[in-house]
């Protein structure tokens, strides 16, 4: 089978080898009591700004001040436009209609959480996004550093990630909980990841679980383990009947054994796409 042709898969972790290169509450959006005063489609964001967000925000006058104020100014379909600058959000982040967030760049817009998640659940997203929503996120980085991170998006709907990098997205990764996942994509369409990092995530990159978001492409992303240690590291996690395309991913750096049951994050060349890759079912979505 070719690497950029879609593959079947019907119920398997892929887990990964060094240097192995594969083909609760929170501001919801729709539902906010605060009246969206931008003009047109774009929602500005920008951290800098001193002038406060209480009478309206979002245009070049008075940009919103943080990443939840924007989403909650924000009309469906509207882009948030998030400058350059480090962003705390202090509770879950609800995306509840059509939206896009993008930054100026991965390595200048960071937005870190300012909370930990909950481990059962929605609350297990940082981000929420509601069945049948469409949310695109790009040039950003979500890092987690010095908080429990079950999920950083947990994704009912559909949409695209691209230009991401994850960090620090852990939940226990020693256990008792041995997880962190990056993107949970079980909803209701495909969702493509590119040109994406993650690093230093308790368990999983993307985990993408059932048929709704089969369609889906994970291509040109770097997946870099934790090495060796008392954790897991997979780069995906696919299972229950999803049809995907999996292409030109890097990844390495996966050494990590759960001292708990003695599960292993790779084992050479009989953990690959397509060939021996391990089957069970996922309880992390």
């Amino acid at each position: 089978m070719s690497s950029s042709a879609a593959r079947r898969f019907s119920h398997f972790v892929i887990p990964v080898i060094a240097l192995l290169a594969v083909a609760a509450g929170g501001m919801l959006l729709g539902h906010s009591t605060v009246s969206a005063t931008h003009p047109g489609t774009t929602v500005l964001v920008d951290g800098s700004d001193a002038t406060a967000d209480g009478g309206g925000c979002g245009d070049v006058a008075n940009p919103c001040n943080d990443v939840q104020t924007g989403v909650a100014h924000a009309n469906a379909g509207d882009t948030v436009s998030v400058a350059a600058g480090t962003y705390t959000t202090g509770a879950q982040v609800v995306i509840g209609s059509d939206l896009a967030i993008v930054g100026a760049s991965a390595a200048s817009t960071i937005i870190t959480p300012g909370y930990d998640t909950g481990s059962s659940g929605d609350s297990r997203g940082w981000f929420l996004v509601n069945a049948g929503v469409t949310f695109d996120l790009s040039d950003v980085t979500l890092d987690g550093t010095g908080n429990l991170v079950y999920q950083a998006i947990r994704q009912r709907g559909s949409g695209t990630v691209s230009d991401v990098v994850f960090k620090e997205i852990k939940f226990n990764e020693s256990g008792p909980h041995y997880s962190g996942v990056a993107i949970a994509a079980f909803g209701t369409g495909p969702v493509d990841v590119t040109n994406s990092d993650f690093s230093e995530i308790g368990r999983i990159g993307v985990l993408y679980f059932g048929t709704g978001p089969s369609g889906s492409t994970f291509s040109d992303n770097t997946y870099t383990g934790k090495g060796v240690g008392d954790w897991l590291d997979y780069a995906l996690d696919v299972s229950a009947g999803i049809v995907m395309t999996i292409d030109g991913n890097t990844i390495s750096g996966n050494r990590g054994v759960a001292s708990s049951d003695g599960s292993t994050s790779a084992r050479s060349e009989e953990r690959r796409v397509g060939k021996e890759c391990r089957s069970r079912w996922s309880p992390y979505h």
